[in-house]
């Protein structure tokens, strides 16, 4: 059986629920964490409007769709569909239909006995489309309505339809008195709506004595439904969040807050709602130029508290969250608004986002918040540069290793192991996650320096390059170099002068060379533009005026009389960043020898553990 299907339906068919072998018979539930009936007066005014005018262009009508699944949550009964989408058409549906039985059965215009008798069986088919008998062993007949509401409208929503298709009234005003004395709002809204769908039908009646029949046929035949069924609940869930990506009708943040707190009570869930808002208020403000969706952050969320979604549904994983009564789901929702406000702390906070944004590593704010959810305030206040410093490293060597899918992987293991840590003392937490994330680090150690010996740092790492030239430069230097102040210049020009001399190279390994970090170098974007494709020597002498970062000038200037502040005094010479004279030809020999000196000083700041946390001010 596939696990879920479409069906164009009737509504007639629909209600019967009879052309699937494997559901026939079954009724639809309609769960507590849908939201609210909330069609009004208007909206089924136009309903009934637009089915009378596809009627006249003798048309068929489209509905729209609904989703169903044969697992349910709240009901747990294996003869029922529980309604994931389209418990405001089904409810609809379900009053249209009675209502219709209703004034079926009113005698006041006169009938003739054939059209009496025929009006009369007509009556007696639509109900029970919404309502069927069954005989019990021991001879009782129970009524069953087909469309269940596990919300506190039920009881008045099957009384509704009860009391319209009940032949024993005869009476009209029999039957409406019994909705009357109905005082919470919610639910007179629904006597509003049956009371319209009354008067909208008996005006149908009044035009001839076909009309009404001819809606009916139109109603039931020609008008149809999209009804897609899955075989479980988060399959269904799924369906239903791609059928709403327009944000038309139920958005899926709203289905996610009923489905979290489906097991509140009316009152509740008020105080639930008023807490969802100020979360998703949150939410909206994370991120000013890239929103993050309300699903996207829960996801997140989910992924902090140390459960890895893997390729299972975020309605899946939500089941993991504890919310079973009414004090866990607040503090739940006090969980998210905290993590949530953090998360918009972060996002905004200049100290840390410029790095993490500098490599395009938004799951290294996953990490830091994880961190903040188990260490609280305070420890993660005291320890954010040693943090920072670490989810760094951990981003440029996954990311410079070509392996993103790696880190998606890592992150929610990385907040499991911390949430699992929860109970030790907060120093030993944050020393045990720093040997793990230590620990893959130095797995890609080979790999790390084999990538910024061969990647090309221009075209496929950019901005990530700006980066790394400005920690290399402070491990040198000690001087601190702003990445957004930063451009990258190529020391043998991308489409080098004719008259230029590079040994080694030529046209069939010129594009080879040209983009190697080690044919890179950095200067301020408010120096000299104009050295264009210059030969090496005056290219060098012409990105050098009026610069003064010392990973450019060591290209040719002798660095070692500098008095450098960095603990990396013999790093130059240790690893050949030796100055070239005048006689030097740059080219493939020069290339590879400084991408190789840049790559083992990367290594050993980012693999070996050595990195300043001093740069991180």
């Amino acid at each position: 059986m596939s696990n879920f299907s479409s069906n164009l339906l009737s509504i007639s068919m629909l209600l019967k629920n009879e052309y699937d072998d494997v559901d026939k018979g079954k009724t639809y539930s309609i769960p507590h964490y849908q939201r609210r009936y909330v069609w009004n007066d208007e909206n089924v005014e136009k309903l009934v409007e637009d089915l009378v005018e596809s009627l006249n262009d003798d048309k068929e009508y489209f509905i729209g769709g609904i989703v169903l699944s044969r697992e349910t949550i709240e009901n747990n009964k294996t003869d029922c569909l529980e309604v994931i989408d389209g418990q405001q058409r089904l409810t609809t549906l379900a009053i249209l239909t009675a209502t219709i039985v209703y004034v079926l059965e009113l005698n006041e215009n006169n009938y003739k006995n054939d059209l009496l008798e025929y009006r009369k069986q007509k009556a007696k088919e639509l109900s029970e489309l919404i309502i069927f008998k069954k005989t019990t062993k021991d001879r009782k007949v129970i009524e069953k309505v087909k469309i269940e509401r596990m919300d506190s409208l039920n009881e008045l929503f099957v009384q509704i339809l009860k009391i319209l298709i009940n032949f024993e009234w005869k009476n009209e005003k029999d039957k409406l008195n019994k909705f009357t004395n109905i005082q919470e709002e919610y639910k007179n809204k629904l006597i509003s709506i049956t009371k319209k769908l009354i008067d909208k039908v008996k005006q149908i009646d009044s035009t001839d004595s076909d009309h009404l029949i001819n809606f009916i046929d139109h109603l039931f035949d020609k008008t149809k439904i999209v009804v897609t069924k899955t075989n479980d609940i988060d399959t269904g869930f799924l369906v239903f969040e791609k059928l709403n990506d327009s944000g038309i009708a139920l958005e899926p943040e709203d289905l996610l807050k009923n489905y979290i707190f489906k097991n509140s009570n009316e009152t509740e869930y008020k105080q639930i709602s008023e807490k969802w808002e100020i979360f998703l208020n949150i939410v909206s403000e994370i991120n000013i130029k890239s929103k993050i969706k309300p699903r996207e952050f829960l996801e997140n969320y989910i992924v902090i508290n140390g459960i890895d979604i893997k390729n299972k549904s975020i309605f899946y994983n939500l089941k993991k969250l504890k919310t079973e009564n009414f004090n866990l789901s607040m503090e739940l929702l006090d969980d998210l608004i905290t993590i949530a406000t953090k998360y918009k702390e972060l996002r905004n906070n200049s100290f840390i986002s410029k790095y993490l944004n500098a490599m395009n590593f938004k799951l290294g704010y996953i990490i830091i918040l994880a961190t903040y959810k188990v260490l609280g305030e305070q420890i993660y206040e005291k320890n954010i540069k040693e943090i920072l410093a670490i989810v760094v490293r951990f981003g440029l060597t996954f990311i410079l290793t070509g392996n993103p899918r790696g880190i998606s992987q890592e992150v929610p293991k990385l907040s499991k192991l911390l949430t699992e840590d929860k109970l030790l003392d907060e120093n030993k937490i944050l020393d045990r996650f720093k040997n793990k994330i230590n620990e893959l680090i130095h797995n890609k150690k080979q790999e790390f320096y084999q990538s910024i010996v061969n990647n090309d740092f221009y075209n496929k790492h950019k901005k990530i390059t700006k980066f790394l030239f400005s920690i290399l430069n402070y491990h040198l230097d000690g001087t601190k170099i702003g990445i957004n102040t930063l451009t990258i210049e190529h020391l043998m020009s991308q489409n080098p002068n004719k008259n230029c001399t590079y040994s080694s190279i030529n046209n069939d390994n010129i594009q080879l060379y040209t983009n190697k970090i080690g044919n890179l170098t950095v200067i301020h974007q408010s120096g000299n533009s104009s050295c264009g494709n210059k030969c090496f020597h005056e290219k060098v002498k012409c990105l050098l005026e009026n610069q003064n970062i010392y990973i450019t000038r060591s290209i040719k200037e002798n660095q070692n009389n500098k008095t450098r502040k960095t603990k990396f005094n013999n790093f130059q010479s240790k690893y050949d960043f030796k100055p070239l004279n005048d006689n030097s030809v740059w080219g493939k020999e020069y290339i590879e020898n400084r991408s190789e000196s840049l790559a083992k000083l990367a290594e050993y700041v980012v693999i070996e553990k050595n990195m300043l946390i001093n740069y991180f001010e």
